[in-house]
């Protein structure tokens, strides 16, 4: 075999397995909802679909489900958060207002437990 075709079939055999890299990651924990300041520079819409989450790239869209009601919907990354001492107790995510509204229905007190789906951007 010449060494073009083993440097294809590598390249062939790396996207292949690539292909399950970028397979959805699921977290579950809490989340609440924030008034918070974006620090990614963009503004922050309260009454849109942004969330403050940790070690997702900002700007990847995910999905996120209130396993008290099922609801579903699907947010921005655009903030970092929660505060270090909420993560340690298990929040993994905060929502803004409208977001957090959309999932449970009302403002109520407390955080809600969630699934979060960090997929490939095809959410």
């Amino acid at each position: 075999m010449s060494l073009a075709k083993m440097v294809m079939l590598v390249l062939l055999i790396c996207l292949v397995f690539s292909a399950y890299a970028i397979a959805a990651e699921e977290r579950v924990g809490t989340a609440s909802w924030y008034w918070g300041f974006v620090i990614a520079g963009n503004k922050f819409y309260v009454n849109g679909h942004y969330a403050a989450m940790w070690g997702v790239p900002l700007g990847t869209r995910v999905k996120v489900t209130n396993l008290e009601n099922s609801r579903s919907i699907v947010v921005i990354i655009n903030d970092r958060g929660p505060n270090k001492r909420l993560v340690a107790k298990g929040r993994i995510i905060d929502l803004a207002a409208k977001a957090f509204y959309d999932l449970t229905g009302s403002f109520k007190s407390g955080p809600i437990k969630v699934k979060v789906e960090i997929g490939n951007g095809n959410e």
